[in-house]
């Protein structure tokens, strides 16, 4: 490979460091330390080579070290916004044997304004998109080995939950434990967690834990570690509902490509001086050796179904007999899910031959199919809708129904480019009132989304002037506001139009449109977490028209998609 850079440290005499591409026709470099054996020759054939950054840039302006043995800092990015106010600096560096990045905010006087941390390399998000049922937070893989609790109503970070507890070693080759699966009970008391590591050269190693909550420390606990729970890795789990019985044991079952499903139960153990709550596998069924694939409950909880390849199982979860069968031949089962509500007798499964199907579970029949290629089926647990996403072409479209009618209450094409990676219902605090029928799947819960691009997106029937003003945001003016001569301005002229009313005259017409949530949003709002001009102007000069709607707009809001934030760096 071409060399490009070499660096040589006062305090590594024996090792130095040089960027080199990837490959011979790549564009691709990476930053590698050289072992340098002892020799009075001048040439040195060094091959102990070893990476220490992927993907940085070839220029040696590019790449800088500190002082210090333990801090070296090879700077990936470097920008200046357009008016040369401010800087920005996306720096990577080790230090005490850890991995930090972070983007530094520098103002044109070379003062630090922001420091932006915890950000992560990007990954393919494996545990799904899932809901804390007690904080609302969305919870999926985070930094490595860690679960992030997002929050959505405040849009930051909650926290990070480590779940392997074990130093991750920044080297690139190796085999590291990943975080491949985790699930919530309806509560909120329990969570599961799958992690794994399988190379090349090893056996499979995983544990299943599972998590208690702890009301005092308002975070989880591990209970139970369970070692190779399955033979082969393990493909879906869930938990039994328990929230309309309270005499129901916690109930989880996993699913493997070892051909066999798991049941594990609570057992809690009062013979001993100190009680003691731990899980055991109560029940391990399995059906003509296929692979078992997905597993789901119903909403009372009394039907277990599992597929196994090409065919659906139905388990009684209480003696755990299997009560019949579903096959929809000749593809694989991708996906499953029960109806709720008044539609609970139905089961719906995808196939990998593109059938979305409908089987009622009160006759044992197919009560309909559909030819469409489904990549992803989700249910919104607080009424019978289901929304379902499929590939066309570049771009995915999103399916909602409900399965006691097999015509969509709603078709958005084209809602992002790419396939959709994992979709989510999140509950509301409180139900919103949307007019439109055509959108009342949007009034209980929220729809949220993640692509390819790791962007996660959502569905509104807001205008974007609303949105740009959430409630958690709309900043009034208090009158023990700082007297800056910009507030003495404002607050001039309000009173003129105060003393004007007063004395009988007509006031002024607020040609400002001072009223206007986008005027609000641009006076009162800090600067630094404005959007851009680009974005703003059009609210702005729109709310100096005098606009009076149609009653047939306000009555049929239009559906449009925004994003919400890119959830992980790359």
């Amino acid at each position: 490979s071409k060399l490009f850079a070499f660096y040589a440290l006062a305090s590594s005499e024996n090792s130095a460091f040089i960027i080199i591409s990837q490959h011979e026709k790549s564009d691709k470099f990476q930053l590698m330390t050289v072992k340098l054996p002892k020799t009075p020759d001048q040439e040195v054939e060094a091959n102990d080579l070893e990476m220490v950054l992927d993907g940085v840039s070839q220029s040696p302006k590019c790449t800088a070290f500190g002082r210090d043995e333990c801090f070296n800092q090879p700077f990936h990015l470097y920008s200046l916004s357009p008016k040369g106010r401010l800087h920005s600096k996306w720096t990577q560096r080790w230090q005490n044997s850890s991995l930090v990045r972070q983007i530094v905010i520098i103002h044109s006087n070379l003062k630090v304004s922001a420091v932006i941390q915890g950000l992560i390399k990007g990954s393919d998000v494996k545990t799904g998109l899932i809901v804390d049922p007690r904080t609302k937070a969305l919870v999926l893989n985070g930094k490595p080995g860690h679960l992030q609790f997002y929050s959505l109503q405040n849009d930051k970070l909650l926290y990070n939950l480590d779940v392997v507890q074990q130093e991750y070693i920044h080297q690139s080759g190796l085999d590291q434990i990943e975080l491949v699966k985790a699930v919530f009970d309806s509560k909120g008391n329990w969570m599961a967690t799958v992690e794994q590591r399988q190379g090349n050269d090893c056996e499979l190693q995983m544990q299943l834990k599972l998590w208690a909550y702890n009301e005092q420390t308002q975070s989880f606990t591990l209970n139970t570690r369970i070692n190779t729970p399955h033979e082969d890795c393990i493909t879906a789990m869930c938990f039994r509902g328990t929230e309309n019985s309270e005499n129901v044991s916690p109930t989880l079952v996993t699913t493997s490509s070892d051909g066999h499903f798991k049941v594990w139960m609570l057992l809690v153990d009062k013979d001993s001086e100190n009680e003691s709550i731990t899980w055991t596998c109560d029940f391990v069924g399995s059906y003509h050796n296929y692979q078992a694939t997905n597993c789901c409950f119903c909403e009372d909880g009394s039907l277990l179904a599992v597929s196994f390849d090409k065919t659906i199982t139905v388990w009684d979860s209480e003696t755990w007999d299997l009560k019949c069968t579903f096959c929809h031949p000749p593809g694989t089962i991708m996906s499953l899910c029960f109806g709720r509500l008044i539609c609970s007798k139905y089961l719906l499964g995808t196939t990998s031959s593109g059938f979305l199907c409908c089987w009622n579970l009160l006759n044992c029949s197919l009560e309909w199919s559909a030819q469409l290629h489904v990549n992803i089926l989700q249910p919104d647990h607080l009424s019978e809708n289901i929304a379902a996403f499929s590939q066309h072409s570049e771009y995915s479209d999103v399916f909602v129904f409900r399965p006691s009618e097999p015509r969509p209450l709603c078709i958005q094409r084209n809602v992002c480019k790419g396939k959709v990676q994992w979709a989510i219902f999140v509950p509301r605090d409180v139900p919103e009132y949307i007019a439109s029928e055509k959108y009342q799947w949007l009034s209980q819960s929220q729809f949220y989304f993640l692509t390819e691009t790791h962007e996660l997106m959502t569905f509104s029937t807001k205008t974007p002037e609303e949105r740009l003003t959430p409630s958690s945001r709309q900043l009034a003016v208090e009158e023990s506001i700082s007297m800056t001569p910009f507030y003495l301005l404002l607050g001039k002229h309000r009173q003129q139009m105060k003393e004007g009313m007063d004395t009988g005259k007509a006031p002024v017409q607020n040609l400002l449109g001072q009223e206007s949530p986008a005027v609000k949003e641009l006076l009162h709002t800090p600067a630094h977490v404005l959007p851009s001009a680009s974005f703003l102007c059009p609210l702005f000069i729109h709310s100096l028209l005098s606009f009076c709607p149609k009653s047939q707009e306000i009555a049929n809001p239009t559906l449009s998609i925004s994003t919400l934030t890119r959830l992980q760096i790359s």
